[in-house]
């Protein structure tokens, strides 16, 4: 038996592999779907639902999304199936962003990250598993040895944006496009690139381009180590904005005279280093934007 099994939709996969993350991080057994199931020719639906039945408790990361999918509702159901009326805490409901408890899930206890910061959402997380007083019989050692991680960074937490950021203020009262935002987090998320992943957003004026790519920008920026807005509609603030972030970066050529020798060092640094996203708004045509783009993926 596996110890946390965790329920989510694509849309909510950010924090979910931070609540994944940081369940580890505290030696829980966790099964998650990006990790444990990305093998081409294997049923991901069928190894999702065994996961569910096998692991002895599920985490459903909580959100209006979660609601409408048909995989994460076979999923708590199979939890509440092992435990109808709750009272081994087989199911943690956890609310990601603000939705309604619907069903039987209306009547489980459950917890809320909303509003809280990492350090408060991860002590939410642990007590609502909490099923005894856990105080070790020895004092543990400083260090902790032996504990095995997934590879790579530990994704931050969301809401908390990259150290190198200039992207405009959000709009507090943007809603809509979620099918939009969720195709272009799978097309810009894609692994195993064999080109530059690039998307455009394009439509007549005013339709809320820009508003859409501000939005995403915000909404995944734990991806992210550097986001970067360009103002694209004319030459000169396009030079002057690609060539600002070579400051941020704080590149040896960043107080050259040339201008094209900041813009090249620029590309050059973005093409040896992940995890970065730019934003070229309001520009004319790919064409205008060709020399800024990196080479590789």
């Amino acid at each position: 038996m596996k110890d946390i099994f965790i329920s989510y939709t694509g849309i909510d996969e950010q924090i979910a592999s931070w609540i994944a993350w940081t369940l580890e991080e505290e030696c829980y057994d966790v099964v998650f779907q990006k990790w444990d199931f990305a093998t081409a020719g294997r049923s991901i639906i069928g190894n999702i639902n065994q996961a569910a039945i096998e692991c002895e408790r599920t985490v459903a990361v909580l959100s209006p999304d979660y609601f409408t999918s048909e995989y994460t509702t076979a999923e708590w159901e199979a939890a509440v199936k092992q435990d109808p009326a709750g009272k081994q805490g087989l199911l943690v409901p956890v609310i990601v962003r603000a939705c309604e408890m619907k069903g039987l899930l209306d009547r489980l206890a459950y917890i809320s990250l909303l509003n809280l910061d990492e350090e408060q959402a991860k002590n939410a997380l642990l007590q609502a598993l909490k099923t005894e007083r856990a105080k070790p019989t020895s004092k543990p050692d400083y260090k902790k040895e032996g504990l095995e991680v997934h590879q790579g960074d530990k994704p931050r937490y969301p809401g908390t944006l990259p150290p190198i950021w200039n992207v405009p203020t959000r709009n507090a009262n943007f809603t809509g496009r979620e099918q939009i935002l969720h195709k272009l987090h799978e097309s810009l998320g894609k692994e195993n690139h064999t080109a530059l992943t690039q998307q455009a957003l394009h439509g007549l004026g005013g339709i809320g381009k820009t508003q859409v790519a501000i939005e995403y920008a915000y909404r995944y920026s734990a991806s992210c180590d550097l986001v970067w807005w360009i103002n694209a509609e004319e030459e000169s603030t396009l030079k002057t904005d690609y060539a600002e972030l070579s400051k941020k970066l704080n590149l040896p050529e960043q107080n050259a005279a040339e201008q094209p020798v900041i813009i090249e060092a620029v590309r050059q640094w973005l093409d040896h280093n992940p995890g970065w996203l730019l934003i070229f708004d309001n520009a004319r045509d790919s064409e205008t934007i060709r020399n800024y783009l990196p080479q590789t993926p």
